[in-house]
């Protein structure tokens, strides 16, 4: 097998009036601005070219990345290297990119002030892998899945005329940065006011002991977190990092579990092992002993304020004897109210305990969501289940609600994200974040409802999908140099002022978005 990375053909090609490309352009996201600006670079005129390409991974190393701006570049560029006379393709691309390298197209990456093209993602999948593409002699030779990729493209008359009917290879590879913008979508949403973040530290190492973050939660003022070995709680002040107090005895020892804020930040709600509940003031003062909740539970509260415990299970050392349950409870006495959901095995997981592996809550109505790792999900509220759901087969591994409490996205250990109707009870759509994964994905919604954050753990970056365009639009380092195999859990504050994202249990990320 040669070198070449990538087999690229153009499925349909269209000319047409500039002003229906920009119409075409913003019926798949893009801005009409962008899109012109974009396609004059490469040319003047009042005609440009639409084209569909279809790109298919040929090299079992060379999976289809990130589809930047310098990656489509590369691929483009290769369609006409042959031909070299005025005009070609590939020595206009290098008159508007400065002349780079079409193989290391990762050390260059135009952004959007300098393509000559504009962009979008059409679809994407993995198909079987091709045994004659392969020199081998071996005929039981297995070929590794390979990633195919839809892509629309805008460019000028003159660079797109070559296209029509094209058929090539290509070597362009897709390298990661820092921040990395993907589909040539401009920033929308909270991504149009992400701000530079600050870091915070709310138990530093101390003779070689480090101790770890088991849970956040943020006010106006303050963020809070609980030690995951000995409950100790630390209040930090938002906008210095100062630390305002320390608790070390509130959980009596037990390892810390959850805190959560009433909405007017005035009440502390905490859980820590063994059933161990209770809150306090905002100083961490005027500790209030709850009931005691299951062996394993948590203490959430809901958009409206309500206090909810999620019983992970409950059982004792011989493993669960209850399934995952959400109980309503009273915010000044902790007494339980009322059961308002119960997980059930799931009969085709032999291993499945029913147990919660994950919940969320809708951001602007009274609706939680929580699902096991078998995928039993069910959608509640103060008064009871209102929807309850298998999804498809899947380890899930992560789980958002939109503000609405309409639909419910969950990632699977697969690299899948699902978006599921809870109306319709059905899969509205589905993404295919990536081929190689493995662990957890955490997800989290913006309160806006337009952003998902995707904790990619394996590479230690953020993934940023928009809802409305179901494509990824972002992929960003957690912290700037970060590691691969990195544990991240964003979630958004409930304003939606900032994007929160504790790392390795160690550091706080807290990116401003106003």
């Amino acid at each position: 097998m040669g070198s070449d990375l990538y087999d690229v053909h153009v499925e349909r090609w269209t000319a047409a009036p500039l002003d229906e490309i920009l119409t075409s352009a913003v019926n798949q996201g893009l801005s009409a601005e962008l899109t012109r600006a974009c396609v004059r670079r490469g040319g003047e005129g009042d005609v440009a070219i639409e084209i569909d390409l279809y790109i298919h991974q040929i090299h079992p190393d060379a999976p289809i990345g990130e589809l930047t701006a310098a990656y489509m570049a590369m691929t483009l560029q290769a369609a006409d290297h042959a031909s070299r006379g005025p005009g070609s393709l590939p020595e206009r691309m290098e008159a508007h990119f400065g002349g780079f390298d079409r193989i290391n197209s990762h050390e260059f990456a135009p952004g959007l002030d300098d393509a000559c093209f504009a962009f979008s993602l059409l679809a994407r999948g993995v198909a079987e892998g091709s045994p004659d593409d392969y020199d081998s002699d071996d005929p039981d030779v297995v070929a590794p899945p390979e990633e195919w990729a839809r892509v629309r493209v805008w460019l000028a008359e003159p660079l797109g005329r070559t296209l029509k009917g094209a058929h090539w290879r290509s070597r362009a590879w897709s390298g990661f940065t820092g921040k990395l913008w993907s589909n040539h979508f401009p920033p929308a949403g909270p991504l149009a006011h992400l701000g530079e973040p600050r870091t915070f530290t709310p138990f530093p190492s101390n003779a070689g002991k480090q101790a770890f973050i088991s849970d956040i939660t943020l006010s106006d003022d303050q963020l809070v977190s609980i030690d995951e070995d000995g409950g100790v709680v630390v209040s930090l002040d938002r906008e210095s990092g100062e630390e305002r107090w320390r608790k070390a005895d509130l959980t009596e020892g037990r390892y810390g579990e959850t805190v959560a804020f009433a909405p007017e930040g005035t009440r502390l709600y905490i859980a820590a092992a063994h059933g161990w509940l209770g809150s306090t003031n905002a100083q961490g003062e005027d500790l209030r002993r709850f009931p005691d909740g299951a062996s394993l539970c948590r203490l959430k509260v809901g958009s409206d304020g309500s206090l909810f415990e999620i019983q992970v299970y409950h059982g004792g050392a011989d493993g669960p004897t209850e399934p995952g349950k959400v109980w309503l409870r009273d915010g000044t006495t902790g007494a339980r109210a009322r059961l308002v959901a119960e997980h059930r095995v799931t009969p085709s997981k032999a291993s499945d305990d029913a147990a919660i592996a994950y919940h969320a809550f809708a951001a602007r109505t009274p609706m939680g969501a929580s699902v096991t790792s078998a995928g039993d999900l069910v959608v509640w509220d103060r008064e009871g289940e209102r929807a309850r759901a298998q999804l498809p087969a899947g380890q899930v591994v992560g789980l958002a609600l939109s503000p609405d409490g309409a639909m419910a996205y969950a990632t699977t250990h697969d690299a899948r994200l699902l978006a599921w109707d809870v109306a319709q009870g059905r899969l509205a759509w589905e993404h295919l974040v990536k081929r190689r994964a493995h662990g957890i994905m955490p997800v989290a919604m913006s309160p806006d409802g337009s952003t998902l954050v995707l904790g990619d753990n394996d590479l230690g970056k953020l993934r940023f999908v928009d809802v409305g365009r179901r494509a990824e639009v972002l992929l960003m380092d957690a912290l700037p140099g970060s590691p691969r195999y990195l544990n991240l859990a964003p979630s958004f504050t409930p304003r939606g002022d900032a994007l929160c994202v504790p790392i390795d249990q160690k550091v706080v990320c807290l990116w401003p978005l106003s």
